[in-house]
């Protein structure tokens, strides 16, 4: 039986939100967070939510993670039927063809809540994986295609074919296909063809196994990633077919680029995004950028090794004449002049991001011109070694730059080392990291109630041992998880953040913290890690994680929060700036830390508010 405070919470709750449709903009995002009403969700999912909720406020206690899923998972759900596109109905994730039993259950929830909602999936369709019951449901899929709106698909080539898909999505706005070969192909050159008549495609990535596609793209796509995966060579089309595609933005990965030759001229009037992300030959990245003309171009990335990659950039910009806003350089190359004809012949740029390399020196010439007015807003300036300079180049740019809002320094330095690696390394590794602790934790004090002082005294010396637990460990999972779990600790950014969408800010934050931490005490066993000397340190964390769980039901602005969602409000945070440590998915990767330079105090710089570190 339902207990009174339940009851009453769940009539509250569902008051509020059976209103009629409601959204409440950001005035710093022109995001809009959708209230739905409740009447809309099936009833066994609304039963499902309030039984873990109101399991909290029972004298008898229940596990406070048992909220964080289903009210996150929720709110995103509602957010989707207000738009017309239900995610408890239609969004599968990935399906198991495999598995006769999962097969069966899916195919039954489709047919009786999909309804006339658009659909989109992730399956694997190699034949030889098939089950009879995954069979069954690739049928009924393919005989609703025309209703698919994102699909990501691992097949091969001649499976691909046989799915017969030409003239039938018409809705089909974003794909992903991963092409593996099959037993019986040799080789398949050829082009992909069934997508030809998607009016609505805008979004395709295309992953090649390790073999090379000739892809035909002469379609109205608006966005083209290609990627080839292990020998990572691009085969292009003739110039004449790519010139006359209407792509908006296209991405590469890739080692070798093939069909191009020096001196050929391709014009791309529709392009607004290009990134090359390229490592081997040379002479084929020179190739591309010399044939490209990308007169609507506004956001250009370059990755690449290439000595003479850099000056192409630059005659890619003045041949272009476009208009770019946004320009992240990371060519071990570049030189003083170069940099300052791209600062030159780009009035228009808003965010600048490059690679402080060994023997460079800024053109301050140029920044000091008072006859060059800059308009630049975002600044990212990389570097692989702290070096003396970088405090009075970073004065310069904060004084210079007089629209600048964002600035951020960025040091990689391998977070893990072994004991074979040099003692330099070793120390330059710990002198950033005191001063990246000292930087993140000086001012938490500003904007915490006083009353909740003592609590996040106990935390910060709690996280401090932990961290220091974790590093000396050599797990790398755990470095990765503690690190991500630090994002969001920079309370006093999180607050002012958070403020434009009302309701129990604090709830937002700790609820964060609450879910990504549980993960590190729970998911994994660390024994022997989340010990301190007495042995209670995970008691302790454990404690004030319940504490808090306690703050978001206690609330009466909940439904506020669950408004906003735990993925929304990590997006959020990342959007205005929030940042702490940035870290790699690899483990062999070398990992990139935000961090305050040696002997760089924010007193000394005109605009301390526009830090980022």
């Amino acid at each position: 039986m339902e207990s009174p405070l339940s009851k009453r919470k769940t009539q509250a709750f569902a008051s509020f939100l059976s209103k009629p449709n409601k959204r409440v903009a950001s005035p710093s995002t022109n995001i809009h967070i959708v209230v739905s009403p409740i009447s809309l969700l099936p009833p066994e999912l609304i039963e499902f939510v309030f039984r873990h909720t109101s399991s909290i406020s029972r004298p008898s206690g229940g596990h406070p993670a048992l909220c964080t899923w289903p009210l996150s998972c929720v709110s995103r759900s509602w957010r989707k039927i207000s738009l017309g596109v239900p995610e408890i109905w239609s969004c599968l994730g990935f399906i198991p063809l495999h598995q006769d039993h999962q097969c069966a259950g899916i195919e039954e929830i489709l047919r009786m809540r999909s309804k006339d909602a658009l659909i989109s999936f992730t399956a694997s369709l190699v034949p030889w994986r098939l089950s009879e019951g995954g069979r069954s449901l690739l049928s009924y899929l393919l005989s609703e295609s025309s209703r698919w709106i994102a699909v990501c698909i691992e097949t091969t080539m001649n499976a691909l074919r046989d799915l017969r898909l030409k003239d039938r999505i018409p809705m089909l706005e974003a794909l992903s296909l991963n092409l593996t070969l099959d037993e019986i192909e040799n080789r398949p050159d050829g082009t992909i063809d069934e997508f030809t008549t998607a009016p609505n495609l805008k979004d395709i990535q295309l992953s090649f196994h390790p073999y090379t596609l000739d892809v035909d793209i002469d379609l109205p796509w608006a966005q083209l990633l290609l990627y080839q995966e292990r020998r990572w060579i691009v085969t292009f089309p003739s110039p004449s077919l790519l010139s006359s595609t209407s792509l908006t933005s296209l991405t590469l990965y890739a080692r070798d680029i093939e069909g191009l030759e020096y001196g050929q001229h391709i014009t791309l009037c529709h392009l607004t995004h290009f990134h090359l992300h390229h490592r081997g030959n040379s002479s084929s990245c020179v190739s591309l950028v010399s044939s490209l003309t990308l007169p609507t171009l506004e956001n250009l990335m370059i990755r690449s090794d290439s000595k003479h990659i850099t000056p192409e950039i630059i005659e890619l910009i003045i041949r272009s004449q476009c208009q770019i806003r946004s320009l992240s350089l990371y060519c071990k190359s570049l030189k003083n002049d170069e940099l300052e004809d791209i600062l030159l012949f780009t009035p228009s740029l808003l965010k600048l991001d490059f690679l402080y390399t060994a023997g460079f020196h800024f053109p301050l010439h140029i920044i000091n011109s008072t006859s060059v007015v800059f308009s630049l807003q975002n600044l990212i300036l990389r570097s692989r070694d702290a070096r003396p300079q970088l405090k009075e180049i970073t004065a310069l740019l904060l004084r210079r730059f007089s629209a600048l809002q964002s600035f951020r320094l960025v040091l990689e330095i391998p977070v893990a080392f072994s004991d074979t690696q040099s003692q330099s390394l070793s120390e330059r590794w710990k002198s950033v990291d005191r001063i990246y602790w000292r930087s993140m934790l000086e001012d938490w004090s500003s904007a915490i109630d006083p009353s909740e002082l003592q609590t996040i005294n106990r935390w910060k010396n709690a996280l401090e041992l932990l961290s220091s637990k974790a590093r000396n460990s050599g797990n790398s999972w755990i470095k990765r998880t503690l690190l991500r779990s630090i994002l969001s600790l920079r309370l006093n950014k999180t607050l002012s953040a958070m403020e434009a969408y009302g309701g129990d800010v604090r709830a937002c934050y700790i609820s964060c913290l609450y879910s990504s931490l549980q993960k590190l005490i729970h998911e994994r066993p660390l024994t022997g890690v989340l010990q301190d000397k007495n042995g209670k340190l995970a008691f302790r964390l454990q404690s004030l994680l319940e504490k808090w769980s306690a703050i978001l039901i206690a609330n009466g602005n909940t439904s506020r929060w669950l408004n906003v969602g735990r993925r929304s409000f990590i997006w959020l945070a990342s959007y205005q700036s929030i940042n702490g440590m940035k870290v790699s998915a690899d483990d062999d990767e070398v990992e990139t830390l935000w961090v305050s330079p040696p002997a760089l105090s924010l007193e000394d710089h005109p605009r301390p508010d526009i830090f980022c570190f």
